[in-house]
């Protein structure tokens, strides 16, 4: 068995940390979604709030993802 250098360990790391963060804003973006589609179904003002606090989160870690909160 090799062993790994500093670097190979250093870079396994760092895309253990990107594959981590993919994850997150993944199942981010699904409950996003599922929230979203039951606000459109009822307008409750209760979903409402917690949507913006969760399209918040997502325009924080993923610049990408775009929305328009709620008023």
């Amino acid at each position: 068995m090799n062993d790994l250098s500093v670097n190979e360990l250093k870079d396994f790391f760092l895309h253990l940390d990107e594959y981590e963060k993919e994850m997150i804003i993944a199942v981010k973006q699904d409950e996003f979604l599922d929230l979203y589609m039951r606000w459109l179904n009822s307008k409750g003002a209760g979903l409402k709030e917690k949507i913006n606090t969760l399209a918040k989160e997502l325009m924080e870690i993923d610049p990408s993802f775009k929305f328009d909160l709620l008023d």
